[in-house]
């Protein structure tokens, strides 16, 4: 077995996925403007899509938008907590 110095991800940390870039015409999902509102669309290998890839705001399917959507909301109103 291949020795490295990375905790294996039972460990407490989730194991890095490799993120897959859609390929131009491939449609892909991605939280609007307000963070609340999931829209698809097709990859253009434009700015705007480069700019929500580089965001981490592509989605390749609705379940994982919506879970992002999700996680979004708890770090949001985890931040309201703190100030309390």
């Amino acid at each position: 077995m291949k020795e490295t110095h990375e905790d294996p991800p039972y460990c407490g940390h989730p194991a890095k996925r490799e993120r897959r870039k859609p390929q131009r015409g491939d449609q892909y999902w991605y939280l609007s403007n307000s963070m609340f509102d999931m829209s698809r669309t097709q990859w253009d290998d434009d700015g705007t899509d480069e700019e929500r890839w580089q965001l981490g705001n592509v989605f390749l399917s609705l379940e994982q938008a919506e879970h992002a959507r999700k996680k979004i909301k708890e770090v949001l109103l985890t931040l309201h907590q703190e100030h309390v």
